[in-house]
């Protein structure tokens, strides 16, 4: 099989999926979550190392609030 080399392609960008709302979330946005507080902790924690950001969970009736501080 023969290949054609093609030049000054660009390359698509990369499409984010996420199931928690992360990449719509700008300073001061929240968004309430039901379940284990550890759970959407990391996650948060992963999205803000990979992608920037810091977020702060707190408890809120039966389930913790997460909040984008920066």
């Amino acid at each position: 099989m023969d290949y054609i080399i093609e030049k000054n392609k660009t390359i698509p960008s990369k499409q984010v999926v996420c199931k928690y709302p992360f990449p719509d979330m700008e300073k001061g946005d929240s968004f309430f979550y039901e379940g284990q507080r550890q759970t959407i902790a990391v996650y948060a924690n992963h999205w803000a190392n990979k992608f920037g950001g810091k977020f702060s969970v707190r408890k809120e009736g039966q389930g913790f609030r997460v909040f984008r501080v920066e």
